[in-house]
């Protein structure tokens, strides 16, 4: 019974170890893209190990430098999977041309993901204090009135998953 597990972990972990690398996204410089962000022409998407076809086809996207875009649909209707095409995370598939990233992306999840310090700590996430830099994501996250709220500031200990927040 034990020598069976084993064999079973053994094949499950070469299974996974030996899938092929997602190809990483291509960023372009932004000065590239002109006024373009992100541009997508007949995108096609598959998830690996998925043979029932591609979960995304024919996407076309052209996202210009400053715009907001809002990715909304009914469950199931693909908005993880087309985030996850963004992201790199999902491979592209297909004889269309590849999804242009022209400069740098940022993904912030749904769910906030904070660690059991002081709220300072999980701004600057393990780096430098560079006061300077700190304040300003402190301004452009419009914390400042938080901050005012919280008993100690940001050296307010923040309890497990932000349950005090």
């Amino acid at each position: 019974m034990l020598l069976t597990g084993a064999r079973l972990a053994l094949r499950r972990l070469n299974d996974y170890l030996t899938q092929p690398e997602i190809e990483p996204l291509q960023e372009y410089s932004a000065a590239d893209g002109g006024d373009t962000a992100l541009e997508l022409s007949g995108g096609e998407f598959t998830w690996d190990g998925d043979d029932s076809g591609p979960a995304l086809s024919d996407i076309n996207l052209n996202v210009k430098k400053g715009e907001v875009v809002a990715i909304v649909g009914d469950v199931g209707s693909g908005k993880s999977s087309f985030v996850a095409a963004l992201l790199g995370q999902i491979r592209q598939t297909g004889s269309g041309p590849k999804l242009k990233l022209y400069g740098k992306s940022s993904y912030v999840p749904q769910e906030a993901w904070l660690i059991n310090v002081n709220l300072r700590e999980n701004i600057i996430f393990g780096k430098d204090y560079e006061e300077d830099r700190y304040n300003m994501v402190v301004k452009v996250c419009a914390l400042e009135r938080d901050l005012t709220l919280l008993s100690h500031g940001d050296m307010t200990e923040i309890g497990e998953r932000g349950s005090n927040l």
